[in-house]
């Protein structure tokens, strides 16, 4: 149940809102140059933008998208000089573009199509996702004689398809919906032999994650350990890379990208305590590369060149590249705005647990004489994912508005290892709450913030936890977004994708009254901001309404938020103004 976004665009005069970036994804190669989706088009729309010559100019046609397993998945793919393939509509269509924008070709897919891949300028793989049947495809598509070859139909969960048109193979991962990829994924490998997919289920150490062809080998990760670790598959089986501690898997899982390939090196990403790190592999030895950003969302090699995505906490770019002829980064985007808070990096309390700490610029901590900010409890959704120390648009906005951001990465949290991700399994609801309560209260007793303005916030997975320590008298105040108010109601759901993890997390008995928002009204903070999704597909905007009408008739003052037009995150800019606007507000409601 992955996190929310905040406002990802500039906000009008006199809002209150710091001037915020617009968000930027699925970064590839297209045309030689690199080649993403941002929402800068009329209105906040999607669309296509390239990087040519020191100039952020559009592409025409239009832009991809896709609800793969209710989070999304990378939708579009470079199928030759002048072409694109597109993901697009409801059910997906697979749709060939050429530069000028125009359609030349059009599959429907019967389902959810997600990671397009093309193996030449003719065939186009891509997994087909059908809800209804529970059912997973891995198919080619021949847009030109409009040929579709099924190379194998499962009823696991499949994701992270990736070709090689040289070998003439296929990779992906599969994993069934009793877990989550990142506990369990298995990788395959399909190759073409006289006409006939063949597939080999390979054997690792541990669960995969992002497998990418380079040349003539499959580079993986794989759980080794406490940590994902990178590695080349070779005939003679999976090598690890002799690299530093941490975890080489992006932290979505759902196909960004942590590698870049050049003629000789492997360019990763990898993140400990929440800092995410940057560094080449030339086949026999590892460097890292400082200077970059220190949050990676996506990368990509271009010739010489590696193009990232990413940020770090002065906001000074998002678009980033780094040369392998000078060995140096190079911000591209100086329109990206400034940070006006004061990141103090990963920061633990007298127990050991981690947080991101981020405050006002006027109150440093410890300043005796000076007024304290008030504290946000910020927890993220997930809950397999982990604080950032980049430039973040929402603690701008609590910052701007003197509140001190503490991001916690509880029990559960990734970056830290697998023993620190598992110590929440049959205990959410629980260890994290004890999280969540141990950073307000040191924080308290360390003399770091006003005592009579600490709030809590959590979206989605975070959520639950969230409103669960609110029922403690820290807390003036709870926000929510897209959250998970009644664990049974979430496992009866039954969420294909969602479901099992569930499960793990509540543990034997979890989904009874004891962990749940919506069994303890009565007990939660008095006064709530509850912003959902009328179209989430994750968690059921019927429980949240039913859960703010029980926690309204408790007597607690209830605000709520819900926009028709919005799923699981909240994706219109206008969307996002208005919660982050009315986050704002309720901060300068009553005490």
């Amino acid at each position: 149940m992955a996190d929310d976004h905040p406002v990802d665009e500039p906000v009008g005069e006199g809002s209150g809102v710091p001037a915020l970036s617009r968000r930027r994804r699925e970064l590839g190669i297209w045309r030689e140059r690199p080649t993403w989706i941002e929402n800068s088009g009329p209105g906040g729309a999607w669309q296509f933008m390239t990087y040519r010559d020191g100039v952020f100019v559009g592409v025409p046609g239009p832009a991809s998208s896709t609800s793969f397993y209710g989070y999304g998945a990378p939708s579009w793919c470079s199928v030759s000089e002048d072409l694109r393939c597109l993901v697009v509509g409801s059910p997906s269509s697979l749709s060939v573009v050429s530069a000028e924008g125009a359609e030349l070709a059009r599959w429907e897919c019967g389902g959810v199509a997600g990671y397009p891949v093309a193996m030449n300028d003719d065939a186009i793989g891509v997994i087909v996702h059908d809800p209804e049947q529970r059912r997973r495809r891995v198919v080619l598509w021949d847009w030109r004689a409009q040929v579709v070859t099924t190379v194998i139909e499962t009823d696991e969960l499949v994701g992270d398809l990736t070709g090689n048109a040289v070998l003439d193979q296929l990779a992906w991962l599969s994993w069934t919906s009793e877990t989550m990829p990142w506990e369990s994924a298995r990788l395959h490998v399909a190759y073409n032999l006289e006409e006939q997919w063949r597939v080999r289920d390979v054997i690792l150490p541990g669960p995969a994650a992002q497998p990418r062809w380079h040349e003539d080998a499959l580079v993986v990760s794989c759980e080794a350990g406490e940590w994902y670790l990178p590695g080349s598959l070779r005939d003679d089986g999976w090598r690890a890379w002799e690299v530093p501690e941490g975890e080489f898997r992006p932290e979505e899982y759902f196909g960004w990208s942590w590698w870049a390939f050049t003629d000789d090196l492997v360019v990763a990403s990898y993140v400990r305590e929440s800092v995410s790190y940057v560094g080449a592999w030339d086949g026999s030895t590892w460097r890292d590369l400082p200077g970059g950003p220190n949050y990676v969302a996506e990368m990509v090699g271009c010739g010489a060149e590696i193009f990232v995505l990413g940020a770090d906490e002065h906001g000074t770019a998002e678009l980033w590249k780094w040369s392998t002829v000078t060995g140096a980064w190079e911000t591209l985007d100086h329109s990206a705005p400034r940070a006006l808070s004061r990141t103090w990096g990963i920061r633990r309390t007298s127990r050991g647990t981690p947080f991101r700490w981020r405050t006002p610029n006027a109150h440093p901590p410890h300043h005796p004489g000076r007024s304290l900010p008030g504290l946000m409890i910020r927890l993220h959704g997930g809950p397999a994912r982990c604080a950032s120390l980049a430039y973040d648009a929402l603690d701008e906005a609590l910052t701007g508005a003197d509140v001190a951001v503490a991001s916690v990465d509880y029990r559960g949290s990734t970056s830290y290892g697998r023993t620190h991700r598992r110590a929440l399994f049959g205990r959410w609801g629980e260890a994290d709450v004890e999280d969540a309560l141990d950073v307000a209260t040191y924080l308290m007793e360390m003399g770091e913030v006003d005592p009579s303005r600490v709030y809590i916030r959590g979206s989605s997975a975070g959520a639950l936890t969230a409103l669960l320590a609110s029922a403690s008298d820290v807390f003036r105040g709870v926000v929510v977004v897209s959250p998970v108010s009644d664990p049974r109601g979430q496992l009866e759901h039954e969420d294909e994708f969602e479901s099992g993890f569930t499960r793990i997390l509540l543990g034997k008995g979890g989904g009874n009254d004891s962990r749940s928002p919506r069994s303890k009204v009565g007990d939660l903070a008095r006064r709530g901001l509850v912003i959902h999704g009328a179209r989430d597909p994750i968690v059921p905007v019927a429980h949240t309404r039913d859960f703010v009408a029980a926690w309204r008739e408790s007597g607690a003052d209830v605000t709520y938020l819900e926009f028709p037009d919005e799923g699981h995150s909240l994706r219109s800019s206008d969307t996002q103004r208005q919660a982050l606007e009315a986050e704002l507000a309720f901060l300068r409601g009553p005490m």
